[in-house]
């Protein structure tokens, strides 16, 4: 991993604990999936008493929504830190390996987190791309790569296309792109340094305070305006969000 490689992975890094912050900043109460008829079956399954249980069981379940998505894009973010841009629709990046013998090789590799976070729809989504990028490049070599985890995790929609594609999962995955074989050890340390060193800045000052008191706050926010706007708990709490 060059010096250079290593600090646009640690901007990654950083850029995803700021957009975390960020979120919940901007977080209201217009943007809680509130489901009213879940929501009765959970506050009688889980005890709740208060809007403030309600809320913040909401706001969690966004910021950790938030956080699966944010995570992805930022896998592929730090992939293609060693590999190629793509004019494939659809492939995250491109990595051209000598052929043995002679001849460069192509590859069009497609990104995903863990070895089980891939589903029905995601399998298809794959199988569509890697189709399409084929039939530009019959010749090229298309690969998906798991960015931890092992093939032994490996749901049943990961397993289909390791029957049909190359698939890399972790360490030989990270390796392969970059060429280092602790890569990915090496990606994890620069993830330790910017948790521990880190701090976002907000309008020019650093953040002092931890993202975890900003989401206690922000609970309390929301409550506010969940209580302002359907009143306390109670029965007709439940009757106002239908």
């Amino acid at each position: 991993m060059t010096p250079q490689q290593e600090k646009e992975i640690e901007s990654i890094f950083q850029e995803f604990v700021k957009s975390r912050y960020d979120r919940i900043r901007r977080l209201s109460l217009e943007d809680l999936q509130i489901n009213p008829f879940f929501l009765r079956q959970l506050a009688e399954h889980l005890h709740w008493s208060s809007v403030r249980d309600i809320v913040k069981f909401l706001v969690d379940e966004t910021f950790q929504r938030g956080i699966v998505t944010s995570a992805g894009f930022k896998v592929e973010a730090i992939a293609r830190v060693f590999g190629e841009p793509t004019a494939v629709q659809g492939i995250d990046l491109e990595k051209r390996k000598p052929r043995p013998g002679g001849g460069i090789d192509i590859y069009y590799i497609q990104v995903k987190s863990g070895p089980n976070t891939i589903h029905q729809d995601t399998q298809h989504q794959i199988e569509q791309k890697f189709d399409y990028a084929l039939r530009r490049n019959p010749r090229a070599i298309p690969l998906l790569g798991i960015a931890y985890g092992d093939a032994s995790r490996a749901n049943s929609f990961t397993r289909r296309l390791m029957n049909r594609y190359k698939v890399l999962f972790g360490r030989e995955f990270w390796g392969f792109i970059s060429g280092d074989p602790s890569c990915m050890d090496k990606i994890y340390q620069i993830s330790i340094r910017v948790a521990t060193t880190y701090r976002p800045t907000f309008r020019g000052q650093a953040v002092k305070r931890t993202l975890q008191e900003i989401l206690d706050d922000k609970i309390d926010e929301i409550t506010r305006q969940w209580e302002a706007t359907y009143g306390p708990f109670g029965p007709q709490m439940w009757e106002r969000i239908l």
